[in-house]
This record gives structure tokens, sequence and C-alpha cells, in this order.
């Protein structure tokens, strides 16, 4: 009987403590941070250099592309934001071919991420970080995490979470467009 009791208190417990972990999960999902504590130190520093190949095999390194600015996304086929996001992230580098955009999936196979592409037609270069080392050297906790590496070569901005308006915050973060908000009439 006092094993029915224990075990009745441990599933009690793990129920609470899934309940805890979605809820934070989700605040996470709608509510993102501009930047994790842990990428917090990298902003306005040299972007740490690194080298992966694509789906082609073809390598890409970063510094290859200095004097450009620098999109780098982080992401998983599994991660709802991340393909969330995807459509307007094609889009928009679609229409501004003066940035480079690299998407870099974290430790999936090669056709997963073959059929991702395909079936969001995605035009600009998917690397391969196989064994995370370039997540962990931006030390991405969480996805997807977007990266924007100015053409010095430095961190410009860090966002985690899925970007809900990509044109916005790019104008903004590499245009340096100013957007004015409209208010809201209220009804007298």
């Amino acid at each position: 009987m006092n094993n029915n009791k224990t075990m009745y208190w441990i599933k009690k417990i793990l129920i609470v403590v899934f309940a805890v972990w979605t809820v934070f999960i989700a605040y996470k999902v709608k509510n993102p941070k501009r930047h994790t504590k842990t990428s917090n130190e990298l902003l306005r520093k040299q972007a740490i250099d690194f080298s992966l190949v694509d789906l082609t095999g073809q390598k890409h390194t970063l510094s290859d592309y200095r004097g450009k600015y620098v999109v780098l996304n982080f992401f998983a086929t599994w991660c709802s934001p991340c393909r969330e996001e995807l459509p307007d992230f094609v889009k928009y580098a679609n229409e501004h071919e003066d940035i480079v955009f690299l998407g870099i999936n974290m430790g999936e196979p090669k056709d997963e991420v073959q059929e991702l592409v395909a079936e969001y037609k995605i035009t600009f270069s998917i690397l391969l970080d196989i064994d995370k080392k370039v997540a962990n050297l931006y030390r991405v906790n969480a996805i997807p995490i977007t990266i924007i590496v100015d053409p010095a070569g430095n961190v410009k901005d860090i966002r985690t979470g899925k970007i809900t308006s990509p044109e916005r915050y790019f104008d903004r973060e590499i245009y340096n467009k100013k957007f004015k908000y409209r208010k809201k009439r209220t009804k007298k």
C-alpha cells in the first residue's frame, strides 16, 4: 500500500514538472528575448569564424563574407517556430541579394534537411553543423536563434526565438530604417 502511495505522488510530481516545463517553453516561444545571457557576451564583438559544408558539399567560411551583412539562422527541422519563420526569411533573402543568409542546421541527417529545403523552396545556403560545434561556439541554447554579423565581421544583433516580422527586423537592424508606429484610435 505504501508503494502505491509513493507511485501516486511521483506521478503527480512528474505531471506538475511537465506542466511547468510546457508553460516555460510556450512563454519562451511567444516572448523571444533580444539575446540570451550566454550569447550576450558575443554582442558587438568579432564574430567567431567557422567553416561548414552546405547540402551540396561546398565549404562556407564566415570570414569569406567579410564586407557584407551576414544573417546566421540556427534551426532544426523539428522546430515549429523555425518552420514558421522560414517562408518570410526566404522571401526577404530573395529580395535582398546584398545580404548573405546562412541557415545552420543543428545535427540532423542531410536527407531530412534536404526535404525541408525542398518543402520551403529555400534558395540561400543551408550549412550542416552535424556535431553542433558552431552552435556551441555561438552558445546556442534555444532555437531558432538569428545572429546578424556586420560587414566588419562584428556581431551586430542576436535574436532568440521566432522573428514574427523579418522584414521589419532586418530593415531596422541592417538598413537602420526607422518605423513610425500608428496609435490605435479609440472610439469616443
